[in-house]
């Protein structure tokens, strides 16, 4: 796990210029996405042009899950030991939810709990979490 230092390719694509997630904690709980063949993720994708990278965390957030979030502090990097996908995850607060636009699961999930703790995402995540005190 590293700090983010700025802005960096992270996507192969063209089109985009990275990628963003968020780490939605609620009353202690983190909210995973589901993301086919019985497979949970953080919330998160591409950062579209002229997008800052905590902007997709919130916009995917929402269009994923319809979490409306507020990011606190900065994003970090992890990149995943199965695909090599790096990702600038960012941890945010639930204002407010509503149905998954996308019409995707969604699960909120005791982090700290089997399988979850090992997530390639969340296992990273939940060290930042402990360091700045939110579990």
């Amino acid at each position: 796990m590293s700090r983010w230092a700025g802005p960096t390719n992270l996507s192969p694509g063209l089109e985009r210029t990275g990628r963003a997630c968020a780490c939605v904690l609620h009353e202690g709980r983190v909210l995973m996405i589901g993301v086919g063949g019985g497979r949970w993720s953080l919330p998160g994708g591409g950062i579209e042009p002229g997008e800052t990278a905590a902007g997709a965390a919130v916009r995917e957030a929402w269009e994923e899950a319809g979490a409306h979030v507020a990011v606190e502090g900065t994003g970090f990097a992890v990149t995943s030991p199965r695909s090599g996908m790096a990702s600038l995850i960012f941890l945010a607060r639930l204002t407010r939810q509503e149905p998954s636009p996308e019409g995707r699961d969604c699960l909120w999930v005791d982090p700290t709990q089997s399988p979850w703790c090992d997530d390639d995402q969340l296992a990273p995540a939940l060290a930042v979490l402990r360091e700045r005190g939110w579990l």
